[in-house]
């Protein structure tokens, strides 16, 4: 398994020396104890002929390995012993989450499969997946560990005894949320295990749907943009905080998959050369072909209008500012006073309501997105520029992760429509081929 990669064989040394792919899954249990596997759209039925013509031959190459979390996938010896390359791509995402489920989830997780990759003797590379707004108490961020404000030792005894600690209130240092200290405190695990465990840090901002593959415009959940679109395009979401000339950062899912392995066989590469750093990558579309809140937003309303969702409430249209009194006020006069009113006349026939509901899960999400929409971030990204001049022509088409091919017009397009198909399950006919 440790067969030097070139940067002209990236595809053959994928379809030579890895015959499956092992996929570990974690067991979760409900109240009453039953057990639930979590398992994200392998029921290939509901994705349509597209999606199963297009991933039948990855998923009969791989081995689901079905865990109680990472300690019972320790005692599992084919996997520990054959495995070359780990992607940690689990963590919460949840920006409402409290500081001890987030660190517990995301700090703690990543130290228990840092210990899980030790144990590994083939393993060539671990490509921990984090995000780019991990630092987003800062303007500008390069590919860099940024030291949190309490120390690593601090870190463990948080997590190991418990949030008892004058610490706990000021360590996420002036972020907006606990899930983005937490990915910060993973990096930092990441990074202490220089030269114990070959590693890199991959940065997404915003992971948006698919720009090719599996299908144009595929998208699985409800995460980031597409609630809020989906929500604009049925007339639900009216209004959006943003500051209009601001650039939004997003980046296709099958580009950041593209970037991933790469990146876990440039690590490879560097450690077979002695060089043990934990290189860090920003994945982003800022700096290379920049969007803003006003063209993305704009874009995204003529493609709802074009391509209609079903059950529209109301007639498409979006108002948007960065005067945090002018957003109120017309949140409460286009979204808040007709939703009462509808429910008032359904109260009136015996209708559940609904509406003030939808609402209220509307602003509560748009609360905590507002920090992002509000803000400007630059993220520079040399190290994704040089990984790609290091690849060969062949395996930068097949591994695409340019941004610069992004035409946005289009690919918003096809986005909208993904999300009729793939989300509302709503059939948009032949609109993506």
């Amino acid at each position: 398994m440790s067969v030097y990669m070139k940067s002209n064989n990236l595809r053959n040394y994928l379809t030579d020396h890895y015959e499956y792919l092992y996929v570990h899954v974690s067991l979760s249990y409900t109240e009453g104890g039953t057990s639930q596997r979590h398992l994200v759209d392998l029921d290939l039925i509901r994705q349509g002929p597209a999606i199963r013509d297009t991933t039948k031959t990855v998923i009969s190459r791989c081995m689901f390995v079905f865990c109680e979390g990472v300690h019972s996938m320790i005692t599992r010896a084919k996997p520990r012993a054959e495995t070359a390359v780990v992607f940690h791509v689990a963590a919460s995402i949840n920006l409402d989450a409290s500081l001890k489920d987030a660190l517990d989830i995301n700090a703690k997780g990543t130290l228990n499969v840092l210990n899980l990759c030790q144990k590994m003797a083939q393993l060539q590379a671990l490509v921990h997946v984090s995000s780019a707004y991990s630092n987003c108490n800062r303007d500008f961020i390069a590919e860099k560990i940024y030291p949190t404000l309490a120390p690593l030792d601090a870190v463990y005894h948080l997590l190991e005894n418990g949030l008892d600690s004058p610490l706990t209130r000021n360590v996420v240092d002036k972020r907006p949320n606990n899930y983005t200290y937490s990915k910060a405190v993973a990096e930092e695990l990441v990074a202490h295990e220089r030269g114990r465990v070959p590693a890199a840090i991959v940065r997404p901002t915003i992971i948006i749907s698919s720009k090719s593959e599996p299908a144009k415009g595929w998208v699985d959940n409800w995460g980031g943009a597409n609630g809020p679109i989906v929500g604009m395009g049925k007339g639900l979401v009216r209004t959006w905080p943003a500051a209009p000339d601001t650039m939004i950062d997003f980046v296709p899912v099958d580009m950041v998959a593209n970037l991933l392995i790469a990146v876990a066989w440039d690590t490879h590469v560097r450690n077979c050369r002695g060089d043990k750093e934990v290189k860090v990558y920003n994945c982003s579309c800022g700096v290379k072909n920049p969007l803003t809140s006003r063209n993305f937003l704009r874009t995204c309303l003529h493609y709802t209008r074009k391509h209609q969702f079903r059950n529209v409430r109301w007639y498409p249209t979006l108002f948007m500012t960065d005067k945090k009194l002018l957003m109120w006020t017309v949140t409460y006069l286009l979204e808040i006073l007709p939703a009462v009113v509808i429910d008032a006349v359904g109260w009136l026939f015996r209708r559940e309501p609904r509406m003030i509901e939808k609402q209220k899960k509307l602003l509560k999400l748009r609360s905590v997105q507002e920090y992002f929409t509000l803000h400007q971030f630059t993220f520079l990204d040399y190290n994704v520029a040089g990984l790609r001049k290091t690849m060969s022509l062949e395996d930068r088409s097949i591994f695409d992760f340019n941004m610069n091919n992004i035409d946005w017009d289009s690919f918003i397009e096809t986005y909208v429509i993904g999300l009729r198909k793939y989300l509302l399950k709503e059939d948009p006919g032949d609109e993506l081929q």
